[in-house]
């Protein structure tokens, strides 16, 4: 579990001044990952924003992928930079041709 926090002028969230705590979980029996955002506006108004996301190896997703008709899979790695919420090596891109 990665937890963060942050305080913002105005930004992403808001266009007012807010803090922000972050946490990123991941429940490894379901292949998911949790980015949970929790903002707090000026008025003491608390906003969760959840996104999930399902996670899959190279294999499980060439087999979705072929099964509903694609073909000439390709996987591209480490493409994108690291940041704080987002490892290089945990993001592939896939190309899927029809």
């Amino acid at each position: 579990m990665q937890k963060l926090g942050s305080t913002a002028e105005k930004g992403f969230w808001k266009d007012e001044p807010y803090p922000a705590l972050s946490d990123t979980l991941y429940y490894e029996g379901q292949k998911a990952l949790l980015s949970q955002h929790t903002i707090i506006d000026e008025r003491e108004k608390v906003s969760v924003f959840r996104f999930w996301n399902q996670t899959f190896t190279n294999t499980e997703l060439g087999k979705i992928v072929s099964s509903i008709g694609f073909s000439a899979v390709e996987y591209f790695e480490r493409i994108i930079p690291g940041c704080e919420m987002c490892r290089s090596e945990d993001v592939t891109f896939c190309l899927a041709g029809k």
